[in-house]
């Protein structure tokens, strides 16, 4: 009983350990796909996982990607190899599932992906941010059963919630880029840090209209050194002028 309790106590301190190194890793490196490896590497080894899978729902149409796998094989890296009835269930309700042996279980045992694979324990967890699903931390042991319990349940939620705030980060920091380089294209780039500036971390715009409109293409001769001699109020008077009498022609 002694060793048990010893066994159980490091383990603790470990998942400890790494919850720790996890926040401070992700809060400093942004080098998001080398922080995620390490972590599911270090969580199978912890939870005598088989394999790993961080799976991300595309926000444009739903469907499941892998963002991160460990524990399968290289050349399948980006592949969803577990059970796909498990990893959507989790993705639609919001619900980690924890199953002791997915052969035995009335709720997947029917699922093509169990019986291929033989799949027993398994542990899949949401990945949430701002109250939004935006994807799941799956791993499981298609070797042994009863390997995981509610304790594991608990402390891969804990890593999943660390990393949904950092993934959903990443993302903010991939558009807001984006955006940048679009505005820097046409905008000063002292407007584009204004506008992204104010609009936060969230980026929050208005919302566009779908309108009918007519567009007018004029080059004015000589603008660009014309504007450069100009301060902005004095710039915006001249194009409000000039609009307003190209206007009338077209008009």
């Amino acid at each position: 009983m002694l060793h048990v309790a010893l066994v159980q106590e490091f383990e603790l301190g470990s998942r400890d350990r790494l919850l720790y190194e996890l926040a401070r890793d992700l809060s400093s490196s942004l080098d998001l796909d080398t922080v995620l490896a390490k972590v599911m590497d270090r969580v199978i080894t912890l939870m005598k996982a088989a394999r790993g899978f961080i799976v991300l729902v595309d926000p444009l149409d739903g469907s499941l990607s892998v963002q991160m796998s460990s524990g399968s094989d290289p050349e399948k890296a980006r592949q969803f190899l577990g059970s796909r009835t498990v990893i959507e269930h989790v993705v639609q309700s919001g619900q980690a599932v924890v199953t002791t042996d997915a052969s035995l279980d009335d709720r997947f045992k029917g699922q093509s992906s169990v019986i291929m694979q033989n799949l027993r324990s398994i542990i899949a967890v949401p990945l949430v941010t701002k109250g939004v699903v935006i994807g799941a931390v799956y791993v499981d042991n298609p070797f042994r059963a009863a390997i995981f319990e509610e304790k594991d349940k608990e402390f891969l939620q804990a890593i999943s919630d660390l990393a949904a705030i950092v993934i959903d980060n990443a993302r903010q920091y991939e558009r807001s880029e984006f955006l940048r380089q679009v505005f820097e294209a046409h905008v000063n780039k002292q407007v584009t840090d204004y506008v992204l500036t104010r609009s936060g971390r969230t980026l929050r715009f208005l919302p566009g209209e779908r309108r009918e409109v007519t567009m007018l293409n004029s080059d004015i001769a000589g603008f660009s050194t014309l504007s450069q001699s100009m301060d902005a109020e004095e710039l915006v008077r001249f194009l409000n002028d000039y609009f307003q009498r190209m206007i009338r022609v077209v008009l």
